[in-house]
């Protein structure tokens, strides 16, 4: 594995037009992937591009903390009430194993940042943190609806897509980075033609308090 910094960007498998991952100011940046092995199913070759990303993830530093959460269509279902508060979410099996909790909990303590990877992640981890900040070992159910208004604990970070209006994953994001800001950054993506949903454009949140 070849490594060049330069400029105070850390480069990483550097070739002679690209990098396939940076590092720059704590963010990892990772070059397009396609699968390495293409004579297997649509499964197969998912599996081996996230296993690329894990890879690069942990050559650049980073460390991974797997966690469940079976997500219902509920999670999905748009807010019909004119109060928010009014919606009910379904209940949803996670678990964060003893593990996994004291790897996020080591990170932390090193001053390390839990950034969550999706609002599935960082739905189960607001069910299994307490005030302090540690999160805790969790098995079971959670109906957590996140608001705006809701202080978080758990996570420093969000990566998810761009979700849809009136939908309880677009006030999960604006609870988490600030309404306003949310506000202002989907009406950016509407203009520019960003792509919206699951396997929409991707972006990364920072929590209100941390955000400059």
């Amino acid at each position: 594995m070849s490594q060049v910094e330069n400029n105070g960007i850390t480069r990483f498998h550097v070739g002679a037009r690209l990098s396939e991952s940076a590092v720059f100011n704590g963010v990892v940046y990772l070059a397009g992937m396609v699968p390495e092995a293409g004579d297997t199913d649509i499964e197969g070759q998912t599996r081996d591009v996230l296993n690329q990303i894990e890879q690069r993830l942990r050559e650049a530093g980073v460390q991974l903390a797997h966690i469940t959460l079976h997500v219902g269509a509920g999670t999905f279902l748009p807010v019909r009430s004119d109060d928010a508060r009014a919606h009910k979410l379904h209940e949803e099996w996670g678990e964060i194993t003893p593990e996994a909790a004291a790897r996020l909990n080591a990170a932390r303590a090193a001053g390390g940042r839990i950034i969550a990877i999706g609002t599935t992640a960082l739905r189960l981890l607001e069910s299994a943190v307490r005030p302090d900040g540690t999160i805790q070992p969790f098995r079971g159910l959670t109906d957590v609806y996140l608001l705006p208004g809701h202080e978080f604990h758990s996570a420093d970070a969000l990566m998810t897509n761009f979700h849809l209006p009136r939908s309880t994953l677009f006030m999960l994001v604006c609870a988490f980075a600030g309404d306003q800001r949310m506000r202002n950054a989907y009406n950016h993506a509407v203009m520019q033609g960003y792509r919206f949903y699951s396997y929409g454009d991707s972006s990364l949140l920072f929590r209100a308090k941390d955000a400059a």
